[in-house]
This record gives C-alpha cells, sequence and structure tokens, in this order.
C-alpha cells in the first residue's frame, strides 16, 4: 500500500470513477490514495500508538506499583478501570466537540490531556489511592474524545472502499504501542524507578501533540499540502456520502436510527473486543508475574512477543480483506467474515491458557500470541463498519459506540480483578471472555449491515 502514494495524482484520477461506483474492495486498490490522505490516515496511526503506549505503561507498572504501596488485585483492578470510567460520558458527547473545535484541536487537546496526567500519577499515588484513581478517571475524560473525532477525520479524508485499510493502520499503531510498553517499561523501571516511567513518556507524548498540530488538518479543504485533485474526489465521496444517509440532527430520530439491529451489534461487538483486549493486555503482566512466577526482567519478551504476532497478523489483515472481495465477497460478508475470524480464534487460543500453566512459560505465551492475533482481523470487520453504516454521522455513531465500548473497558477490571480474587484461579476469566466472544461473532453475522442506516430503513 504504501508504493501508492508516489506519483498517484494520475492512477486517482483514472480510477476516481470506479471508486464511486463500487463498494467492492476488489475494484478497489490503495494506489488510489494520494499522499495527503495517506499522511493523515498515519498521523491518526500515530495518535493511537501514543494513546496505548500510555495505557499499555499503566498495565505494565502496576506490577511494581502495587509491590510498593501494597495494592491488591481489586484495588489494581480499579486503577486499571479508571481511565475508561472517565472516558464513557466524554465519548459521548466527543461529536459535539470535535464539531465545536475540530479535529484537530479536540486531538491535540486529548493527547496533552493523556500525557499530563500520566506525569502526574506518581504524585497522586503519594497521596493515596483515591487520588491515583482521580487521576486516572480524569485522564479517561481528557482523551475519550479523541475517538470519535478519529472517526470523523477518517470519514473525511478517505474513500469508502479505503477505510479498512484506513483502520488496520490504527490497529498495526495500537500493536506498536503494545510491544513497546515492555520494552521501555523493563528498560527504564529497574534503573529509574516506576514514577520516572511515567514521566518520560509522558514529556515525549506532549512533544508529539506539537507535530500533529502542525502538520493535521481538519479536512481537505483546509490542507495547505492537499492537491486539487484529491480535494474534489473527496469532496465527491462526501457528496455520496450525504445522499446515502440522512443527518441525525434531532433526539428522537438519533435514537430511533441508533436502535437498529445492525448499529446495536456494532456496539456489541465492540464492547465485547474492548473487554477480551483490555483483559489480556492489562493482566498479562500480573498474570506472568503471579501465575507463572516471572520477574520483570524474564516476562519482558514473553510479554513482547504477543503483540510482535500481533503486529505481523495487522499487516496481512489487508491483504485477506482484498482477497476475499476479489473472490466475489461483498463488503459486508469481508466483514462478517473478520468479524468471525477475529472472535473465535481469540476464543479457542484463550479456553487452552489455564490448562498449559503447568508448562513452560512460552507456552502460554505461544496462546497469548494467537489470542491477540486474532483480534487483528476486526480492523477490516466490525472497526471498519462504523463508516459503513453512518457515513456523514460516523462522529455520533462512533461516539455511542466508544462510550458503551468504555463500559466494558471500566468493567474488564474489575470484573477479572473480582473473579481472581473471588476463586483464586484465572480459568473462570478466559472462559468468560472466550464465551461473549463467541456470542459475538454469531450475532455480528446475523445483524450486521454495511448499508448507511437511514438507507437501510428507507428500503
Amino acid at each position: 500500500a504504501p508504493r501508492a502514494f508516489q506519483g498517484c495524482t494520475e492512477t486517482a484520477r483514472r480510477t476516481a470513477g470506479a471508486l464511486l461506483g463500487s463498494a467492492r474492495l476488489g475494484r478497489v486498490s490503495a494506489v488510489a490514495m494520494i499522499s495527503a490522505r495517506a499522511t493523515h490516515v498515519y498521523l491518526v496511526a500515530v495518535n493511537l500508538f501514543w494513546y496505548q503506549l500510555l495505557r499499555q505503561t499503566l498495565g505494565m507498572l502496576v506490577v511494581p506499583m502495587a509491590a510498593e504501596l501494597a495494592y491488591s488485585q481489586v484495588q489494581k483492578g480499579w486503577l486499571l478501570a479508571a481511565p475508561s470510567i472517565g472516558a464513557i460520558f466524554s465519548q459521548l458527547v466527543g461529536g459535539s466537540v470535535t464539531a465545536r473545535l475540530g479535529v484537530r484541536v479536540t486531538v491535540f487537546i486529548s493527547l496533552v490531556g493523556l500525557a499530563a496526567t500520566t506525569m502526574l500519577i506518581p504524585s497522586a499515588c503519594t497521596i493515596s489511592l483515591h487520588a491515583a484513581i482521580g487521576i486516572l478517571t480524569m485522564q479517561g475524560v481528557l482523551f475519550g474524545p479523541m475517538f470519535p473525532a478519529h472517526a470523523m477525520f477518517l470519514s473525511s479524508w478517505t474513500l469508502a472502499a479505503e477505510r479498512g485499510w484506513a483502520v488496520a493502520q490504527g490497529e498495526v499503531a495500537l500493536s506498536l504501542a503494545s510491544l513497546a510498553a515492555p520494552l521501555v517499561s523493563a528498560t527504564f523501571e529497574p534503573v529509574l524507578g516506576w514514577r520516572s516511567c511515567y514521566l518520560i513518556v509522558g514529556l515525549t507524548c506532549i512533544a508529539y501533540a506539537v507535530t500533529w498540530m502542525l502538520v493535521a488538518a481538519n479536512n481537505p479543504e483546509t490542507c495547505r499540502f492537499a492537491s486539487a485533485d484529491e480535494r474534489k474526489l473527496l469532496r465527491k465521496v462526501d457528496d455520496v456520502a450525504k445522499g446515502g444517509a440522512t443527518a441525525l440532527t434531532t433526539a428522537e430520530p438519533a435514537l430511533r436510527e441508533l436502535m437498529q439491529p445492525s448499529v446495536l451489534v456494532l456496539f456489541a461487538a465492540h464492547m465485547v473486543f474492548n473487554f477480551g483486549t483490555l483483559s489480556i493486555n492489562s493482566w498479562m503482566p500480573t498474570y506472568f508475574a503471579e501465575v507463572l512466577l516471572l520477574s520483570a526482567a524474564e516476562a519482558k519478551y514473553h510479554l513482547m512477543l504477543p503483540h510482535m504476532i500481533a503486529l505481523a497478523m495487522k499487516l496481512f489483515v489487508p491483504s485477506v480483506a482484498l482477497t476475499l472481495a476479489s473472490r466475489g465477497a461483498s463488503i459486508l460478508r469481508s466483514r462478517q467474515i473478520m468479524c468471525a475470524v477475529g472472535f473465535i480464534g481469540t476464543a479457542v487460543a484463550l479456553v487452552c491458557v489455564d490448562q498449559v500453566r503447568v508448562h513452560p512459560p512460552w507456552v502460554s505465551t505461544a496462546l497469548f500470541s494467537f489470542a491477540l492475533a486474532f483480534t487483528g482481523f476486526h480492523s477490516a470487520g466490525f472497526r471498519a463498519n462504523y463508516l459503513d453504516v453512518f457515513p456523514p454521522n460516523v462522529g455520533l455513531v462512533s461516539g455511542v459506540g466508544n462510550c458503551l465500548s468504555s463500559v466494558a473497558s471500566m468493567a474488564a477490571p474489575i470484573v477479572v480483578s473480582n473473579i481472581v480474587e473471588a476463586y483464586a484461579s484465572w480459568q473462570y476469566v478466559w472462559f468468560t471472555i472466550a464465551a461473549v466472544s463467541i456470542a459475538a461473532a454469531f450475532a455480528f453475522a446475523t445483524f450486521a449491515s454495511a448499508t448507511p442506516a437511514a438507507r437501510a430503513k428507507a428500503d
């Protein structure tokens, strides 16, 4: 795909008609994208990298924090859940905030807020556990609007058939951040302590936020380096999207459209995805330390390998989607297949985790690697489906979806910590994630749609 951005103005001109006339990925290639579009897709990916790095740093450092400050499993669970608590309501209003401030300013505030609250964690922990939970809750409030802002951003900057690829770049960035977090923590924490680790990642994130403000544009019309051909192409796509669905301007139509089965199942899939991935990512460091009895230095590569495998899978997923399309699969069928493979693959791997805890740690690492690798299929599954169902209202729908998914993210650490403390076993944790994942796969396969919601209702 990256080769496509070299000298592709003429390519875009030749293929624009086909792009606007067909929704099939098989008829479209990333070669149709122009450099300004690529730049903004990658900016979103880097934003997600910093979000995930700072969130994953908490999951890594909560182990030495708990050892020093004598936190229980349940107290660790509340620390891990706090950012999602704060994000619940700020993501719900994120579309409105972005409409008022613009994507560029909204994301800048989110990045700076994420970094600043990360740097305040050590001081808050010194005061009390409740102060730390309060700071982390505020962190969620500040970064929450970034997600509906990104959805609006990609809707403006990409063609319909390119959105699966665009979302996949964000998934790759999330894996890179998850891969970097153990490396950063294991490198700096033994030497400088966990408090300094928070300061280092926070300051670096603020430096990146300045880059975002210098380069990003709210839309193609205000971008100083977008070509005239690119603006024209994206303007046509925007006109097509506006013709396919009606804007949700009042509460009653908005609620009616959001209650359609295809939208509800999209929200449900997002919630299950967040519940599973956050449970794995947040608790793997604790699992390796307390169940497999590995030190931080010994666990470093065990914690990195699952994210390396997940990254490789996410790089592979767009090719799978293109192959499905070339064999005649519609966008809807492709979304359903990718979602089913992602959920069922993760479920099968997790069911086996507790059975191998008596074996060498690398066996558990392999299963966690498979579990996270299959989550990569969702970038071309339900995650891209947001941009299919509500083209002109993607900020609202993404805000509601991210709000609900934050409820799942909030519940995950609390549910996991209470299960482990109540039963002194991780088996029920992995079985719970597997069960809801399989249910989500079947629900999405049954009720999902790739037709804009208002048009689907009219039909």
